[in-house]
């Protein structure tokens, strides 16, 4: 019978992130090591709101401007407004991201970074049917009879999905496509 083999060990970069040892990751970085494992561990910090941890990645040079479109899906706004003053990165991508899962705080701050992407962020919080998060959007700017995804609109994807709040919301506000 073989051996079952074992996976190989998780870079040590990845270790000190998952176990939020601040003092190995700094030592971690100050060797050196694959840049795309670096940038890996930092999104990891993110998705888990590890602010030091991210910030002593982004000191010693470390970024990836996917980092705020996790802190942003994991609804970590104090880390999402830190990274927006530090070097920012895909601020379309994290407003869809928190919008689409109902991360109103996040949203909020994304907003004020005046990003492009408001007609999509309303999109995906019209589908999932987060009425609080569709309404900061609308109040923002977006329109909600823009077409975006495959030609559809923030409200034919509420109607489509049954998120009748959000149609009436829409229509209350103005919308044409009632």
């Amino acid at each position: 019978m073989k051996k079952k083999q074992e996976p190989p060990p998780m870079p040590s970069i990845y270790e000190a992130v998952k176990s939020q040892d601040i003092v190995r990751l700094r030592e971690c970085l100050k060797q050196g090591g694959n840049t795309d494992d670096f940038k890996g561990a930092l999104v990891n910090a993110c998705e888990a709101g590890e602010t030091e941890i991210v910030k002593a990645f982004i000191k010693a040079g470390v970024f990836d401007s996917w980092a705020i479109v996790a802190a942003a899906r994991f609804g970590h706004t104090d880390l999402v407004e830190w990274l927006l003053k530090h070097g920012g990165g895909n601020i379309n991508a994290a407003l869809i991201a928190a919008a689409a899962h109902n991360r109103i705080d996040s949203t909020r701050v994304l907003i004020s970074a005046a990003p492009d992407a408001l007609d999509e962020a309303l999109a995906d919080a019209a589908l999932r049917g987060y009425s609080d998060v569709a309404l900061l959007l609308f109040n923002a700017g977006a329109n909600p009879g823009q077409p975006v995804y495959g030609g559809q609109t923030a409200i034919e994807l509420a109607r489509k999905n049954g998120h009748a709040d959000i149609v009436k919301l829409f229509c209350q506000k103005g919308e044409n496509n009632c």
